[in-house]
This record gives structure tokens, C-alpha cells and sequence, in this order.
């Protein structure tokens, strides 16, 4: 198959999940014979076409002639200096630019390359805001629509043959059941893997022999729980002159700033930006890894969740032992005490305790550590990932 995928809201590579979730089903789609073409956000720098690991990128500006400097990225990477308020206003208008206008460009863009690769198929991620739909109308492809988040397009809901979701809590009951096809995050179990090797050399660099190590992987949004984490920082440290906190992903300042202010700067490593790469050599590092999501923070994360369990398959095929809230999905793909522990989101006592129950069960440990690599090779790699959506693809075309 030939396959335009337009995901025209994502930077790709980049750090984010979003980039990570785009580029490695574009790449393992490749892995299996077929040509993709990807039209999605030019990063910084970046060139506007490109081949990366056989994917043939084609990249737009998101501010059509120029990169728009209150986007999510630039905003986050540049450091964009303006009131709150300003910030507020600029950051409103953009969002209807980009929900209205920039879909209309993005497709004027995406049919070329539909018409240039004689493309059989289009797979949409729905924060491209109906660009796939409008293509899909105009060159008579069939499409696909991606929602692993809330704000999607009633144009590319309709137009869509199938409709892939993460968590039901994002789609409501707008759509019609018979095309909905739930899917699972999924993990680069090939890159993603423990290392003894770059464990020592991490270790070392940071300076964490001899210590328990309990790690952090994120962009530090609050909903990620990094309150919790340093209110269990708070009480663990007290108790345990070894344990050390590795926090690893941008946008850590104001995190920092409270543990300094806490003066536990000592037992903690923000590392910042990694490459995508080197993220297991760092992963391998650690003993324990955290994602205690707390939702309570965000107003609309408390009411359509999160949207894929990706960090966590990650985690996992790092074979490190993982502590998680015990949220959807999380909780309906894993096994509380099989696969790994889960907690109450936003008690920290929960979090503290199952912590302590894994420090001082080096067997336990071990076992979940296992399991969970285990899991995550025979369910949720992105070789199964592509080869299911590659057979759905096949039956959209087919029925079309």
C-alpha cells in the first residue's frame, strides 16, 4: 500500500509522545513493505522534506508562512516572553486558527502528495483537525482517523471508514459504534530494552552507585503526578539515605524550583531533554519507575482521562519494575500485582508504601520487572500494533 499519513499537529522527531506514537507507526509500516508518506509540523531547523528510517517526511510550517511562535512547541522550546494574559489571548486565537484555516492549508498540501504518490489509503491523527477528511473528500482515498485524544473533527468522524480509539472517554457517543476498532499503546521493543551496560555507565556518569534509583519519565505536566512525586520524595528520603529520584523530560523548572525550595535537591537528578534514542540507556539506570498519574489538576483531563498507556509500555520493555495510577487504560491492559503495581491516583501514602513494598523485596522487584518486559513483547509492541492496523487498512480499502 501506498499510505499518506497526516498528523500536521506533530513535530516529527521530536520528544513528545505524539512524535514518538507518529514516527514509530509510520517506520514500522515501512518495516512492513509499505510506502509512507508523512505530512506533518516543521520543528525548528527542520527541513521540509526528508527520508527518516524510510519514511518520506513532508513537513508544513504551522503558521503557513512561518513557524507560529505561541504554539505548543515554540512556546514550550523557545521560551516566548509575554504576560499571562497576552500568553492567554494569543494562545486562544491560535487554537481557532489552527481548528479552522491551518486544516484547509494542510490539505491543499496533503492532496499533492496524495496525487504525487498515488496514495491507496490516508490515516488521520485527530489533532489534524479534519486536513485527512478534506484531502479524503477531494481525491476519493479512502481514511482512516486516529482519536488518542478529545478534540477531533466531525468532518473526518464522518468521512472515516474505521476509527481507531485508545479510551472511550475521548469519543463519547458521537461516533457510530461499527466503526470504531479499540486500540493499545505500544512500545519500540527492539530499542526499548534493558542494558547492563549503559545501567553502569548512566550510573556513573550521574553518580548513583549504591543508590535506589526511582525514575520519572514526562513532560512535567501537574496531571503527570509531580506533586505527588515530590510529596513521596518528601517522606521516603527521611527514611532511606539511599533513595534518589531521576527525572528525566523538558519542562522540569517549576519542579525543581519546589524541591529546592524543599531543600531536597540533593536527592534529586533532573536531566532534562534526552534524545529518543538514549531514553532507555537512562531508563536502564533506574530501579523503580513511576508514572502516578493524578488528573485533579486539569479540568479536562479530569473529563476525558489520559489517552494512551505509551510511557508505560515503555517503562516496561525497559524491564524496570513500574508503579502507575490505576486509571484507564492503564488498568484494563495491566494486571494490578502481575504486570505491575498500581495505585490510588493522588494518594500519596498509596504511592509512598508500594515505593517501600518494592525497595525492600528485591525478588518482588525482579519478578514484576520481568513480567512486565514479558507483557509488552508478546502484547503491546509496534510490530503487532502495525501489522493489526496494516489488516485494517487492507479491509478499509477493500469495503470502500
Amino acid at each position: 500500500m501506498n499510505i499518506c499519513y497526516i498528523a500536521t499537529d506533530v513535530v516529527v522527531p521530536h520528544f513528545r509522545g505524539a512524535s514518538t506514537h507518529t514516527r514509530e507507526v509510520a517506520t514500522h509500516l515501512v518495516k512492513l513493505g509499505h510506502q509512507v508518506d508523512l505530512l506533518c509540523r516543521e520543528g525548528s531547523g527542520q527541513a521540509q522534506t526528508e527520508i527518516l528510517d524510510g519514511v518520506r517526511i513532508h513537513r508544513i510550517k504551522d503558521g503557513i508562512v512561518m513557524s507560529n511562535p505561541y504554539s505548543s512547541y515554540q512556546a514550550g522550546e523557545d521560551g516566548v516572553s509575554k504576560s499571562r494574559v497576552l500568553r492567554r489571548v494569543l494562545k486562544s486565537l491560535y487554537g481557532v486558527y489552527f481548528t479552522s484555516i491551518y486544516p484547509i492549508y494542510a490539505a491543499t498540501k496533503a492532496i499533492k502528495v496524495v496525487q504525487s504518490t498515488d496514495s491507496d489509503i490516508i490515516l488521520e491523527r485527530e489533532t489534524s483537525f479534519g486536513a485527512g477528511a478534506i484531502t479524503s473528500y477531494l481525491t476519493g482515498r479512502t481514511l482512516i482517523v486516529e482519536i488518542i485524544g478529545p478534540r477531533f473533527n466531525t468532518l473526518s468522524v464522518r468521512r472515516a471508514s474505521k476509527i481507531l480509539y485508545y479510551n472511550p472517554s475521548m469519543i463519547g457517543g458521537l461516533i457510530d459504534s461499527h466503526k470504531l476498532s479499540k486500540v493499545s499503546a505500544a512500545a519500540n521493543t527492539t530499542l526499548f530494552r534493558y542494558n547492563p551496560q549503559a545501567r553502569k555507565e548512566k550510573r556513573d556518569l550521574l553518580n548513583l552507585d549504591g543508590k535506589t534509583v526511582i525514575g520519572y519519565l514526562g513532560t512535567f505536566a501537574e496531571w503527570q503526578g509531580l506533586t505527588d512525586i515530590i510529596d513521596a520524595a518528601k517522606e521516603l528520603t527521611k527514611r532511606y539515605p539511599q533513595v534518589h529520584f531521576l527525572m528525566i523530560g523538558p519542562y522540569y523548572q517549576d519542579a525543581r524550583e519546589t524541591v529546592v525550595q524543599l531543600g531536597l535537591l540533593d536527592r534529586f537528578t533532573f536531566l532534562g531533554q534526552v534524545p529518543y534514542e538514549e531514553v532507555p540507556e537512562y531508563l536502564s539506570a533506574t530501579d523503580i519507575l513511576l508514572a502516578p498519574y493524578n488528573l485533579g489538576p486539569s479540568p479536562l483531563r479530569r473529563q476525558v482521562g489520559i489517552g494512551s498507556s505509551l510511557k508505560i509500555c515503555e517503562y516496561m520493555a525497559c524491564g524496570r519494575p513500574v508503579i502507575a495510577s490505576s486509571l484507564y487504560p492503564i488498568s484494563s491492559e495491566f494486571q494490578d500485582g502481575k504486570d505491575l503495581l498500581l495505585i490510588r491516583p493522588g494518594d500519596v501514602k498509596d504511592l509512598v508504601n508500594s515505593i517501600e513494598k518494592l525497595m525492600l523485596n528485591p525478588d518482588e522487584m525482579k519478578r514484576l520487572a520481568l513480567a512486565g518486559r514479558d507483557v509488552v513483547e508478546k502484547k503491546y509492541s509496534w510490530e503487532i500494533f502495525t501489522r493489526s492496523l496494516e489488516k485494517m487498512m487492507f479491509q478499509a480499502i477493500h469495503s470502500s
